[in-house]
């Protein structure tokens, strides 16, 4: 499975739950244990205008980053604040989804002067 096939299916289930998802996509290059490595970094980002924003991102396993651990979902206020912590990361779409709706619910309390 691709990465960018991942991504697809998630945005599209972020769409069809009414939430507005564009892909991120950034070429890299890096050095990694004396090799050169390259590939694609994505990320979805959910801004909410005067408020902050949501970006869901990946999470791969430290000792090996061949590992994927799934997807984070972690919400910012206007001022770059992280609310809460980031979410557990989950390679469960519904899981992220569910995790999206509540980092937007936190956004908004914290707006609302509940935070």
């Amino acid at each position: 499975m691709t990465d960018g096939g991942r991504w697809d299916r998630l945005a599209a289930d972020l769409t069809a739950a009414g939430l507005d998802a564009t892909i991120d996509a950034k070429t890299y290059q890096e050095s990694y244990r004396g090799r050169v490595v390259r590939g694609v970094s994505r990320s979805i980002t959910i801004q909410v205008p005067g408020k902050g924003l949501v970006t869901v991102s990946d999470k791969y396993w430290v000792k090996n980053l061949d590992v994927w651990l799934g997807w984070t979902v972690c919400a910012e206020d206007a001022e770059g604040i992280t609310l809460g912590r980031p979410s557990w990361a989950s390679k469960k779409r519904s899981e992220t989804v569910t995790a999206v709706r509540e980092a937007l619910a936190k956004l908004a309390a914290c707006t609302a002067g509940l935070r």
